[in-house]
Formats: C-alpha cells, structure tokens, sequence
C-alpha cells in the first residue's frame, strides 16, 4: 500500500529530530559530511552522498528509503580530491591493507556519488578515464558503522510503518 503524505510527512518529522538528537545539523555548521545510507532489503545496495550544509542536509533527507542505515563521516576516513590528484598509490594501499577501496565520482549537483569498490588501482584507471581534471572525487576504505560524536554518526531510519528495526545490510 503506498504512503500517503501524512506518513511521508511524519517519517520526514522523524527523520529530522533523529539529525538534529544525534548532532549531525550541529556538525553539517562547521564540517561537511560523506553520507552512505545501507538501504534496508537492498540486497547490498548503497546511496552516497555528499553533504557540506544544512540546505543540502534537506534535499538528501527526502531521498533517504524506509529503515536505511546511515551513516555521516565528518573525519578524512573518505576523502576527497580533484580527478586529476586522485592518488593511484594510496588507492592501491588501501586495497592492500582491506581488499578494496571505494572510489566514487561526485555528480554535478553536488550532492549524489556514483561510487564503487575496486581491488585493483588500474580498474579506477580504466572506470574514471576521460573525466574532467577538476570533477570531485571520494576514495577511501569502505566505511564501518561508526558512531563518535564528532566524527561519524550511524542511526538506523523508521519503517514506512514508523517502527524501528534492525535490518541485515
């Protein structure tokens, strides 16, 4: 059955007390965030996002899919850099100490990453070849679920029903 607006209304109501309860609007002032919501019943799907305001913080809420987990990273555990300072090196580092690293490309909007996992620096190569110099780009180790009140926050979001359950991702 689908939502009507008053149950997408209220999921959005409790989407935004649980950022502002666990300090992420607080964060978002002074640092931007990678976000990486574990869609619930998605086989291994993800969403990444970047996210540097408030603002911002809207539009990617609203996207968010019933009982996700989510996660933001304001620490440089995922970093970010130009395609053309994108180093192969450190990429290949950290696929020698974890077996991958993900490497995303930031959209033009700003917000959306079209990422992936590679275990090898020459499938970036070959996946990233012909961007543009200056597009933005993320690398780094796949994220854990992270909770340290500064630097990485991870909450699980309400089913469509408004109950909270812990999913398999």
């Amino acid at each position: 059955m689908p939502l009507d607006e008053d149950d997408m209304t209220i999921r959005t109501s409790i989407t935004h007390q649980l950022l502002d309860a666990y300090g992420v609007t607080r964060l978002l002032r002074s640092k931007a965030a990678i976000i990486l919501e574990r869609i619930a019943r998605g086989a291994g799907a993800v969403s990444w996002y970047v996210c540097d305001c408030e603002a911002a913080l809207d539009a990617i809420s609203t996207r968010f899919k019933p009982g996700s987990v989510v996660s933001f990273y304001f620490d440089d555990r995922i970093k970010t850099c130009r395609a053309e300072d994108l180093p192969l090196d450190d990429i290949d580092a950290i696929i020698g100490r974890t077996g991958e690293c993900v490497v995303g490309r930031v959209a033009d909007n700003g917000i959306d990453i079209d990422a992936f996992g590679f275990c090898a620096a020459s499938e970036v190569r070959t996946e990233f070849s012909g961007l543009h110099a200056d597009a933005m780009m993320i690398y780094g180790p796949f994220p854990a679920r992270d909770y340290s009140p500064d630097s990485a926050i991870t909450f699980i979001l309400p089913d469509d029903d408004g109950v909270f359950r812990a999913h398999p991702h």
